[in-house]
């Protein structure tokens, strides 16, 4: 938990990892919300008394545009493509290319909300399983929904955010987390490498040709962000699959457990 937070701070990726982790432990308040308010009490009174601004970079991040390379700005960018034109305009204030589209700054301010919302949801969520049990086999799915949803929610597309991606993976893969077997975790492995091919043939190798609207590269492009909706859906899957099959076992072990006691309570009848 307080290399999480410390990892948050630093980039604010690792931080909603903190979820699962709380909902997965078995004293979360101990293990995991104590240590991660202290060190973030830490950082926030040193960085006040150093005259800083802790929390300046969420209003940092409400002044941007739709950037190219996000997956929301992806229909804009491709039929600007597919037009023979460009569908971005370089920002010179924030050093970066931009959507320009009417409608474009209003999908920006969504997905201001929608992003914290679809943490919250699924924070949400994890308490659930936590009260069913099922928390624990969550780790792991979570966590990838997690760090792929900062990614297909954000207005802002860096390919650096790809990087996110292998934590999750790499701990899938070296473990064996109940719930998702070994065909599922491959299956995500060479997901993420595709995604991440197709991040490097497009940044940088192919990034002047997508800001002058280049199609191919800009299909590339396009299909780079279908392939990180594509491992949503994939985690969502995994978690769903995960919970149920611990909810089953649960109430297998639960109906057994009830058999077991009432043939004890019957063999002092039958003696």
């Amino acid at each position: 938990a307080t290399l999480l937070t410390a990892g948050a701070w630093v980039k604010v990726a690792p931080g909603p990892l903190l979820l699962p982790l709380a909902a997965a432990a078995s004293r979360p308040w101990r293990d995991v919300v104590g240590p991660a308010a202290v060190l973030s009490a830490a950082v926030v009174g040193t960085v006040l008394l150093l005259g800083g601004a802790p929390f300046s970079f969420l209003v940092a991040q409400t002044d941007r545009g739709l950037q190219a390379e996000s997956v929301a700005g992806t229909p804009w960018v491709l039929g600007a493509a597919l037009d023979g034109r460009s569908g971005v305009a370089f920002d010179e204030e924030l050093v970066t290319y931009e959507v320009v589209a009417p409608a474009a700054d209003a999908v920006a301010g969504v997905l201001d909300v929608l992003l914290p919302a679809g943490l919250a949801v699924a924070g949400l969520v994890l308490v659930l399983a936590r009260h069913r049990g099922a928390a624990a086999p969550l780790l792991l799915p979570a966590s990838l929904v997690l760090t792929v949803w900062l990614v297909v929610a954000n207005k802002v597309g860096s390919p650096q955010f790809v990087t996110w991606l292998a934590a999750p993976v790499v701990v899938m893969l070296a473990g064996r987390p109940d719930g998702v077997g070994a065909r599922a975790r491959r299956a995500v492995a060479v997901l993420v490498l595709v995604v991440a091919a197709l991040t490097q043939a497009v940044f940088p190798w192919g990034y002047p040709a997508l800001v002058t609207g280049d199609p191919a590269v800009t299909l590339l492009l396009a299909t780079r962000n279908a392939a990180l909706v594509g491992l949503l859906v994939v985690g969502v899957v995994l978690g769903v699959r995960a919970a149920s099959r611990r909810t089953h076992t649960r109430r297998t072990h639960t109906r057994r457990a009830h058999t077991r006691r009432a043939h004890r309570r019957r063999a002092p009848a039958l003696r």
